[in-house]
């Protein structure tokens, strides 16, 4: 990639219905801020995302969010977890 392209991040949401085949886009009242090279995990009925890039201004984010995926809510964890060390 040349300096003249840049990268654009979204704050998007999709699921993903098996069944149809189809994605179908979430929206919520609060959500992270756009991002990329970020770490996303599901446990149970929650994903858990860590951490990644704004875009365009390629700040690295250290916040941990989780959005709980019965009910499409985020809830922001902050970036002060107890117990993690960032390197």
């Amino acid at each position: 990639m040349n300096k003249e392209q840049k990268i654009v991040s979204f704050k998007d949401l999709y699921t993903f219905d098996l069944e149809r085949f189809e994605f179908k886009r979430l929206f919520t009242l609060e959500s992270p801020n756009p991002r990329d090279s970020h770490s996303l995990v599901k446990i149970g009925d929650l994903l858990i995302l860590f951490g990644g890039k704004s875009s365009p201004e390629n700040l690295i984010l250290r916040e941990l969010w989780t959005i709980d995926c019965r009910f499409a809510v985020w809830s922001n964890k902050g970036s002060d977890i107890t117990g993690c060390i960032w390197e």
